[in-house]
């Protein structure tokens, strides 16, 4: 079923249309999104495209970043 939502939101985004998608799959946002705003504890931590913010924070994966930026495992306890 997954596979099937992400066919369907790759439809939307060759149309030219804007979708607005709210995940914690980093998996996803790497494969489906082309602009993302990184909130960690209800703050933007980072914002821009996915290929800028990797080349950026010199990382190769859009999770390692996301680790990166909101002090990863460290902070799920805080």
């Amino acid at each position: 079923s997954a596979r099937i939502i992400y066919d369907f939101l790759e439809q939307f985004r060759e149309m030219g249309k804007t979708i607005l998608l709210s995940s914690h799959s980093m998996y996803e946002v790497e494969r489906l999104c082309d602009t993302v705003v990184i909130m960690h504890q209800g703050k933007f931590c980072a914002e821009g495209k996915v290929s800028d913010l990797l080349t950026e924070y010199n990382e190769t994966r859009f999770e390692d970043l996301f680790i990166h930026l909101t002090g990863g495992m460290e902070n799920e306890s805080n």
